[in-house]
């Protein structure tokens, strides 16, 4: 190939540099939106998380607060009973109390479970 045929066949062939900064200047939009999209998927997650957790903490703090009082008042109806029959029936009542509010405290915890994986499919729906 003659000089002249190379330099007009480079010259109709864009180089590769000019190449690669044409693909990079299309693709940079859509990394773009998916990055923003990302982003706020992210955030919608962190969001639900967070009121997760703080349902979660309220609830626990809740819970013991009750158990504490429970115990209090089961001490004080102990040391007022008279028979082994009225501490049998001291206990039992106090077993049956806190095995209901525990029982309470638990299911609150599995609703708050639920509607944050709900909250959280949720925000994926973005996409």
């Amino acid at each position: 190939m003659t000089r002249q045929a190379k330099a007009k066949n480079k010259a109709s062939k864009p180089s590769e540099p000019k190449k690669k900064a044409a693909n990079k200047a299309t693709a940079t939009p859509q990394w773009g939106t998916l990055m923003g999209d990302g982003m706020e998927v992210l955030n919608a997650m962190h969001q639900a998380l967070s009121r997760s957790l703080d349902a979660v903490g309220a609830e626990t703090l809740s819970y013991s607060n009750r158990a504490v009082e429970q115990s209090v008042i089961a001490a004080g109806a102990l040391t007022e009973a008279r028979s082994i029959g009225d501490v049998v029936d001291v206990q039992t009542r106090c077993i049956a109390e806190a095995w209901q509010e525990a029982s309470d405290c638990w299911i609150k915890l599995g609703e708050s479970a639920t509607q944050t994986v709900q909250n959280t499919q949720k925000s994926f729906s973005v996409f």
